[in-house]
């Protein structure tokens, strides 16, 4: 909340400063722009940090330090570490796949067919049509 209320200062400043040099006369200087400028990088570092919590997080890891260990990874190991998880996801899925293939061909050759429908006896339903509708149809 800190941190916003410093933008908002930062900026009302800079543009009280921008009004009142303009409305007196000439565009300011290139050394006083240059000035605005580095105080709004300041500031907008400040209210990153304050914003982003940066500062309390390093406090804290230093205040916590005996409980990390940071080591160096092997990048070779982890990319074939990757590529094996990824190898065996695909293999699984892909039996999965092939038996329930075989298991949906097995079932559709069991299947008893009947052939109880002639060749017009089946009407075709289309619900976008109004077709259906008795009050349309008379």
């Amino acid at each position: 909340m800190a941190a916003g209320w410093l933008l908002v200062f930062s900026l009302t400043l800079f543009q009280s400063l921008v009004m009142n040099h303009s409305s007196e006369g000439p565009f300011p200087s290139a050394t006083t722009i240059k000035a605005w400028v580095d105080k709004m990088q300041e500031d907008l570092v400040t209210l990153a940090r304050t914003a982003s919590g940066v500062d309390q997080l390093a406090a804290i890891y230093l205040k916590n330090k005996k409980l990390y260990t940071v080591e160096a990874n092997n990048p070779r190991q982890l990319v074939e570490i990757a590529a094996r998880d990824i190898e065996k996801l695909l293999s699984n899925r892909s039996k999965a796949l092939v038996r329930l293939a075989k298991e949906a061909e097995k079932y559709q050759a069991s299947h008893q067919w009947r052939d109880e429908f002639g060749n017009n006896d089946i009407i075709y339903y289309n619900a976008k049509d109004d077709q259906n509708d008795p009050e349309k149809n008379d």
